[in-house]
């Protein structure tokens, strides 16, 4: 195998492997009252991450983006509610 062909394999072989799904629990030295029974966590597809909040005794919000629109979601006790797009009938 010549040196250059070495050469890009190595390099894409790290290329590659910066790519790799994860997630992990992740600390906050500095939290509010209200949020001191929640656990978070980075999760990330290799290319894209988030941190997601799970507090099992508090009301959660979430808002991402989807496509150019941001939208967001609440969880209250464990029901989702997610704002309706209005109707173009």
């Amino acid at each position: 195998m010549s040196k250059s062909r070495l050469a890009l394999s190595v390099a894409i072989a790290c290329l590659l492997s910066a790519c790799d799904p994860s997630a992990k629990q992740v600390a906050f030295p500095v939290l509010p009252n209200e949020l001191k029974d929640c656990t978070f966590h980075y999760i990330s597809d290799g290319n894209y991450g988030i941190t997601v909040a799970r507090c099992p005794n508090s009301t959660t919000s979430t808002t991402y983006l989807s496509g150019k629109t941001a939208r967001t979601t609440v969880v209250i006790d464990g029901v989702e509610y997610t704002k309706k797009e209005p109707s173009h009938e």
